[in-house]
């Protein structure tokens, strides 16, 4: 429950993990970030936008942190306002960043007199999700998406049971991030997404559904190229199938 402050101010939350010769790996919408070895030159090093967490792993841990509706991330230190220190040339930008186990997730501050609230007051709510998993794993991208969108239960009065629309073959991490009617009202618009970062070869298991026709398209639908059950995804990649 926030006060009313107008001097400056940040608020943040410290998770500083016990996790030797970390690697820090930060989730983004269609990708992730290692801090420093995979940022262009110039890039913001101070603090880090992320999706939906970040997971720190070490040679014998390996932990994913979620960071729902708090969307900047701090690696090592509270850098985010070093830059502020030389308000004339504001060179003081960070030129080099690592990875760490210590993170700070930065909720709020008025450190911007500018366009922005002076003050930041009343009733708040953060969630943070703590994640043990298994070193070298390659599932943080898909518990931050489970924990990020859970699934919903629905009470029906109907008796009778609904039969599987469709699977998707083999140990993979392919998830459906996309089912409506579509536009034409013939079938199914269905966007995949690759949770991995290896390519995955896949196939469409039809059960409910019995396809007149199957093609690729974007997603308002144009551009529709005839496909075959069998695909092909590209890490992190996603694929938008119109379904007849």
């Amino acid at each position: 429950d926030k006060i009313d402050n107008r001097s400056h101010e940040s608020v943040r939350f410290a998770f500083p993990f016990n996790i030797r010769n970390a690697e820090t790996v930060i989730d983004l919408a269609f990708g992730e970030i290692r801090p420093e070895r995979e940022q262009l030159s110039g890039a913001n090093k101070n603090f880090f936008s992320v999706n939906n967490g970040v997971s720190i792993s070490g040679m014998r841990q390996h932990v994913l942190l979620t960071t729902v509706g708090t969307p900047i991330l701090e690696v090592g230190g509270l850098n985010g306002e070093a830059w502020m220190s030389d308000r004339r040339e504001f060179l003081d930008w960070s030129r080099f960043t690592s990875s760490s186990p210590t993170v700070y997730s930065w909720v709020m501050n008025n450190s911007w007199g500018t366009n922005y609230k002076a003050s930041q007051s009343g009733r708040v709510e953060f969630r943070y999700s703590i994640v043990p998993l298994e070193p070298y794993s390659r599932e943080a991208k898909q518990r931050g998406v489970e924990i990020a969108q859970p699934l919903v239960a629905v009470i029906s009065d109907n008796a009778m049971a609904y039969k599987t629309l469709f699977r998707v073959s083999g140990n993979n991490k392919i998830a459906v991030s996309t089912i409506r009617p579509s536009k034409d009202e013939k079938g199914y618009l269905v966007r995949l997404v690759n949770l991995s970062p290896q390519p995955v070869h896949s196939s469409f298991e039809w059960g409910a559904v019995k396809p007149a026709g199957i093609s690729t398209c974007d997603n308002e639908e144009r551009g529709a190229t005839p496909a075959t059950n069998t695909f092909w995804m590209k890490p992190y990649g996603t694929t938008t199938w119109k379904i007849e």
